[in-house]
């Protein structure tokens, strides 16, 4: 019987060029990820985030109604910031990621099995 071996190493570079778009997961981590890292106002995060306004306050509207952000007023400015909960959401979600590969956090493997 003729074995052919299987090469399962791939770069993952060029899977993320492919796909052009992110999951609502993975745009609500974003959100979560420069919020936590210091962008409190909607453009700060829009822009951080690589978001346009439409899709952010969208999300933005979704993550309030889940209770993982929070919306403070400072005069006639609007702050957003994480709650305990939203703390919580991005530390299990880099714990899983982690999971796959501690240097992607898109879930794609770059580790090659040893042959």
């Amino acid at each position: 019987m003729n074995e052919q071996k299987l090469d399962h190493s791939f770069d993952a570079e060029p899977l993320r060029k492919v796909r052009t778009r992110r999951s609502t997961l993975e745009i609500r981590m974003d959100i979560l990820t420069v919020v936590r890292d210091g962008a409190q106002r909607p453009t700060q995060i829009m822009f951080k985030a690589n978001l346009s306004w439409k899709v952010l306050t969208e999300h933005l509207r979704d993550l309030l109604a889940l209770g993982i952000i929070t919306k403070h007023m400072a005069g006639t400015r609007l702050f957003y910031k994480l709650s305990e909960k939203g703390i919580g959401v991005l530390r299990s979600y880099f714990v899983v990621t982690d999971q796959f590969n501690p240097s992607d956090h898109y879930g794609v493997s770059t580790v090659r099995p040893v042959d």
